[in-house]
């Protein structure tokens, strides 16, 4: 397939990111041609980082942001060489990612012979009387296929993107119409992650690119945009997207922390982590040290004894637990992992507290006690406490 990227690129500190570089890296392979258009001045150290993965490096003024960016792109290849293209694939910088190959996904779309395609879409959406979304694909990553290109409404489409100052603006006029007009015309559309009839009602606004950052993790969506590990909303769950993307995706995490602590604070709670020394001497404990921890959700047991397993002093294990079903499923863990632990059976009262207090005298015997307890939210993020399926 014949297939041309628009790469637009801002970077308010006027430099390549690396997470640009591994980004451009990794889809290169899928194009024929990459036009990379900065919409801030890049000096030519790195303009020189970009000549292996780029064929041509546009730089323009930031005016009309990415869309007249796009117009400019289009410009520069020409009405009928664009034409000849299977495919126009629009892509900003906005976005960590890929996490997954995109190859099969491209194959996927052009089997089907889909006239445009994104990332993530929005649903229809009244924001306040005065101010209607339609629904649309989201701009940071959209592909339009032949059948689009050759199109007059395509040509017609760009050839009037003016340069708009304000965002907002570009938003109302060309986010979200450069969805609409097509729709309009006859084109039918896909997206990744097909949201509008996800559960939103948690959702300040149904953006699940930025308000939902653990849906496009958990739906696997291969890429997350910058500005969701940035949010107020993303707070509490920012370091475990983190996590999740290092330990289940091939994508490097130190690519998030260096570009999050550059555009953003260097000592954001989530970035701390990463940024820690770890290699520390052996903890020498010489006091007597217990161990509790209530089991109310077995399934969880196996991810508590695998951190015990990081203390570097000896103690002893105490678990609590409530139904003849969960001592089952507890004995057959500790049995199969040949931990030794003492397993107490509580009612179910007063969460993990009373269960504790339970073992008042046998723990008061001890130096230290540590006290932990397995918890499940299930109406938060999966990453707290939820079970993934294969």
């Amino acid at each position: 397939m014949k297939r041309l990227l628009l790469y637009v690129h801002f970077n308010r500190n006027k430099e390549l990111s690396g997470h640009v570089i591994y980004q451009l890296n990794q889809m290169r392979k899928l194009f024929e041609r990459v036009i990379f258009i900065s919409n801030s001045e890049l000096p030519a150290q790195y303009q020189s980082q970009l000549s292996e993965f780029v064929d041509e490096f546009i730089q323009r003024e930031n005016k009309g942001f990415d869309f007249a960016a796009w117009r400019d792109g289009m410009n520069k290849v020409g009405v009928d060489e664009l034409r000849s293209y299977d495919s126009v694939t629009l892509m900003n910088d906005t976005c960590f990612g890929p996490l997954y190959d995109m190859a099969p996904i491209y194959e996927k779309y052009e089997a089907q012979n889909v006239d445009f395609w994104g990332v993530t879409n929005h649903r229809a959406y009244r924001e306040s009387k005065n101010h209607y979304f339609d629904e649309h694909i989201q701009s940071y990553y959209k592909v339009f296929n032949q059948n689009v290109i050759q199109s007059d409404v395509f040509t017609d489409f760009w050839k009037n993107i003016v340069d708009y100052t304000n965002v907002q603006d570009v938003i109302d006029h060309y986010e979200i119409q450069s969805t609409k007009v097509f729709m309009d015309a006859g084109f039918h559309y896909e997206s990744i992650l097909d949201t509008r009839n996800l559960d939103a009602k948690n959702l300040l606004h149904p953006d699940f690119s930025y308000y939902a950052p653990d849906v496009i993790l958990r739906e696997k969506v291969p890429f997350i945009k910058v500005k969701a590990f940035q949010s107020v909303e993303s707070n509490g769950i920012a370091y475990y997207m983190l996590d999740y993307i290092d330990k289940n995706t091939d994508y490097p995490k130190s690519l998030i922390v260096e570009h999050l602590s550059t555009v953003g604070y260097p000592d954001s709670n989530f970035l701390l982590p990463s940024k820690m020394i770890t290699t520390l001497p052996e903890t020498v404990i010489h006091q007597s040290v217990a161990v509790h921890l209530h089991v109310y959700y077995p399934e969880l047991l196996e991810e508590f004894l695998d951190a015990f397993k990081n203390f570097s002093f000896n103690y002893d294990l105490f678990l609590t637990t409530n139904t003849d079903e969960k001592e089952t499923i507890i004995q057959e863990t500790l049995t199969r992992r040949k931990v030794k632990a003492t397993l107490v059976r509580t009612p179910n009262r007063g969460r993990d507290v009373i269960p504790f207090l339970a073992l008042k005298d046998e723990l008061k015997k001890y130096d230290i006690v540590g006290h932990f307890h397995t918890k499940r939210s299930l109406e938060a993020a999966f990453f707290c406490g939820r079970i993934l399926e294969n």
